[in-house]
């Protein structure tokens, strides 16, 4: 049994990773900034002097963050705290995908991530501790996501859902049960040691094979509405002007035509982990 300390307990992927560990026999501390639960565990306060209960003074093995890596001085101050042996922290392949891209804040994105992984790499290293990095495609599966959630609740208002006219990028979106079962794989795993994995999910389609299945899943007919990049671009900076949209950038819509997959070769031999096919169940 290793105790096992987990950033971002109410995250998608700790819906899956703290019943995880319980089940694997490990001693889990959750940790979140206010929620005095999540899914089902009590967490500890992530900010000292906040309500909530106090993390213990003991070091534990591992420390698991699926927190945005941006939020680096959490999660810097943590390793000072508890003092893992092993630091496993969940990125983004955008790190990798959009690190060439053409627009200036999908390579600005990719520049900080690649800056905040250095920052969790240096942190463990002085620490005297491993770390292990996953960079994910797009998560879906527990219903908080922006992506597989985000498409179904238009379809269900709209009946449609709008594409760029040609998209022909193609999508791996990994499941978050997965996610999470790589996360606790590189736990007991030494070839996972100081090094970043790739994750994406069993499946690699296209940007409209991937809007159809989120069709099928809620039992609908798919229809999409193809429209020109500039027009879609233009609807999307109207749409911004609505809060719950705002999200949704022109350089989002331009990307319906690149590719955002991942290589699973190393996660499957190493981590012994093996995504399951895109299925969403309606629901997720």
């Amino acid at each position: 049994m290793k105790s096992v300390a987990v950033i971002g307990a109410t995250s998608q992927i700790s819906k899956f990773i703290l019943p995880r560990l319980a089940e694997n026999g490990h001693r889990v501390l959750p940790i979140a900034r206010s929620a005095s639960t999540a899914h089902g565990f009590a967490t500890y306060a992530s900010t000292p002097g906040t309500d909530g209960r106090r993390l213990p003074p003991s070091p534990v093995d591992t420390l698991i963050s699926t927190a945005p890596i941006t939020i680096t001085d959490d999660l810097c101050r943590l390793v000072d705290t508890l003092r893992p042996g092993h630091v496993i922290v969940v990125s983004s392949m955008s790190r990798i995908s959009k690190e060439n891209a053409p627009n200036a804040a999908d390579r600005a994105f990719a520049a900080e991530l690649a800056r905040c992984e250095d920052i969790v790499q240096n942190k463990a290293a002085a620490a005297g501790a491993a770390w292990t990095i996953l960079r994910p495609t797009m998560i879906y599966g527990a219903g908080q996501d922006r992506n597989v959630s985000f498409i179904a609740d238009v379809i269900k208002r709209v009946g449609f859902f709008p594409i760029v006219a040609g998209a022909h990028g193609l999508r791996q979106p990994v499941h978050a049960e997965d996610l999470a079962a790589a996360c606790v794989a590189a736990i007991s795993q030494p070839g996972a040691l100081n090094r970043a994995f790739e994750i994406g999910g069993g499946s690699v389609l296209t940007y409209a094979e991937f809007v159809r299945s989120i069709f099928h899943s809620l039992d609908r007919s798919p229809r999409l509405l193809p429209l020109p990049l500039g027009v879609f671009q233009a609807a999307v900076m109207l749409g911004r002007l609505v809060p719950s949209l705002a999200f949704v950038t022109p350089g989002m819509v331009a990307r319906m035509s690149d590719d955002l997959i991942a290589d699973n070769t190393d996660l499957g031999v190493i981590l012994e982990v093996h995504p399951r096919l895109f299925a969403p169940d309606g629901s997720n």
